[in-house]
């Protein structure tokens, strides 16, 4: 059996870089996913959730070597298991409180704080899919309760090893500065970038064969606010961090207004641009955002580039409307004579034979305000028709593997499929992050609405609304995504999302709401590493 003389040892600040959720598996009174928290009621990182991003990241040989196995031996044969248990002790990550302490054990927490008080009403971030026809799906509108921009904690992690292992320690470390090292829910969302904070970061190896450093180790607490007995800088390999990784920085500019809509109003319109609060340091400090910031949600942008990777691809592969690839061709029937003779009848028009079918709708059009073609049962059995087969096209065209190939590469799927077709699924190699942007209150602007009844010419009762949108022309947006490059290994969708970002880049992609109304129209330039 091999004897373990050394300890790998590492306390680590790191800083959410964009907010985050690890949820805890309960519903709120007014969320649907409320995030984990400590017995002080303040969010926290569980070792678990670390522990199983490193996890997944590494390679199945050192996944074996650091986390344990459970072996292949049978022991009812009278065959000796040759499994070990982990290596690898991850301490829970502890937040980091208003005086740059770590906020650990059971204490009276003054939630009446400004700093403290921030974590009683968390922001919120709402979901919802949508159909095809631009509509909210049933039972898909869902919130979900974040962590702040900014906030720090503190974890340890400890390995159990020998002088060999420090190689594996180091691959280790390195895979917290990796993009896609994200914890929580909806890291290709936006959510749960962190970074590390290196100069309040140490390590040390110990070795527990020399006198001086097993004292040393054994006189380690366990409390996150103690540095590790004579600790380095943790270094951890930054230069390999964009292995395997592309990343393309972009940098767009308004044309003028955009609203990315917080789904509520305030005091004087009916819909405000998403804002947020973050926490910056100052002197390992926190400090609150005196005022909210601008939030271009990742969701926004990466649902935008989605839909017009669909569409280059398509044309890439030759899949138009008129020669659909592996879609079902709709059969509907209509009995054109016989519907206009319903709607003829139902309309009470004489002398029939002196109409055409142009005439007849002309007609119809007039007596809009009495008539109402669904009394025609041939158009009602058309419509239904219509409905059932656009299901059908619905269905396989989401299951068609050759036209949704660069999404379900790129941007990953779901498993949405029986237990008996075994289907899997797939994350996505896209990381894209959320942007914060300074709000001015200046740059606000309301514009006004109204529906106008076209028959009175005035405005419908309840029809009058408006929306506050941000000038955002003098503030440029800083976007960095990164792709796995072997995402990118087919020439037809690499060359689909490089004309999709070069399509939001030329302001052929418009971002956010109401982007029919003219808002929302960015252009830019684009870097490549």
């Amino acid at each position: 059996m091999k004897v373990l003389t050394h300890r790998f040892l590492a306390q680590i600040t790191i800083e959410a870089y964009s907010a985050f959720a690890i949820n805890s598996g309960k519903v709120g009174l007014q969320n649907d996913n409320m995030v984990a928290k400590d017995g002080n009621g303040l969010p926290y990182l569980p070792g678990t959730s670390i522990a199983g991003v490193l996890r997944h990241a590494i390679d199945k040989a050192l996944e074996n070597e650091l986390f344990g196995t459970s072996g292949t031996g049978n022991s009812k044969a009278g065959e000796s298991k040759d499994g070990f248990g982990s290596r690898l002790i991850i301490s829970p990550g502890l937040l980091v409180g208003k005086e740059g302490k770590v906020v650990e054990g059971l204490l009276a927490i003054d939630f009446e704080d400004p700093f403290y008080s921030l974590f009683r009403a968390l922001p919120l971030r709402d979901h919802v899919k949508i159909n095809s026809s631009g509509s909210a799906e049933k039972g898909a509108k869902y919130d979900e309760e974040l962590v702040f921009k900014g906030t720090r904690f503190v974890f340890e992690i400890e390995l159990k090893g020998v002088k060999e292992d420090q190689n594996s320690w180091e691959q280790l470390l390195g895979l917290l500065e990796t993009p896609d090292f994200r914890l929580g829910a909806g890291t290709r969302k936006g959510h749960g970038e962190f970074k590390i904070i290196h100069e309040r970061s140490t390590q040390r190896v110990f070795d527990l064969s020399q006198t001086s450093d097993l004292t040393a180790y054994l006189s380690k607490t366990v409390s996150l606010n103690l540095p590790i007995p004579n600790g380095v800088k943790l270094n951890t390999g930054k230069g390999q961090s964009l292995k395997g990784w592309k990343k393309y920085e972009l940098q767009l500019k308004a044309k003028d207004f955009f609203i990315f809509g917080a789904g509520f109003g305030d005091g004087d319109v009916d819909h405000i641009t998403k804002r947020e609060k973050i926490i910056s340091w100052v002197n390992h400090c926190p400090k609150i955002s005196d005022e909210e910031f601008i939030l271009i949600p990742a969701t926004s942008i990466k649902g935008a580039l989605a839909h017009r990777v669909r569409f280059n691809f398509s044309k890439n592969i030759d899949d138009y409307i008129e020669s659909p690839k592996d879609v079902y061709r709709p059969y509907a029937t209509v009995d054109e004579e016989k519907i206009l003779t319903e709607l003829k009848t139902i309309a009470s028009l004489e002398n029939l034979e002196l109409y055409t079918s142009d005439d007849v709708f002309t007609e119809l059009e007039s007596k809009i305000r009495d008539f109402d073609p669904f009394k025609s049962q041939s158009w009602i059995s058309f419509e239904n028709q219509l409905k059932d087969e656009a299901a059908v096209i619905l269905k396989i065209g989401d299951q068609s593997e050759e036209s949704n190939l660069a999404i379900k590469t790129l941007f990953g799927f779901a498993n949405n499929h029986s237990q008996e077709e075994q289907k899997s699924s797939g994350k996505g190699n896209v990381i894209i992050q959320d942007v914060y942007l300074t709000y001015k209150k200046e740059n606000d602007k309301v514009f006004n609405h109204v529906k106008i009844d076209r028959f009175t010419g005035g405005a419908i009762d309840g029809a009058l609304f408006q929306e506050k949108a941000f000038y955002g022309k003098d503030q440029p947006i800083d976007l960095d995504i990164f792709v796995k490059k072997e995402a990118l290994e087919d020439p037809k969708i690499k060359k689909a999302w490089e004309d999709t970002l070069e399509d939001l880049i030329q302001g052929g992609i418009p971002l956010g709401g109401m982007t029919t109304k003219g808002h929302g129209f960015f252009t830019g330039t684009k870097k490549e590493n």
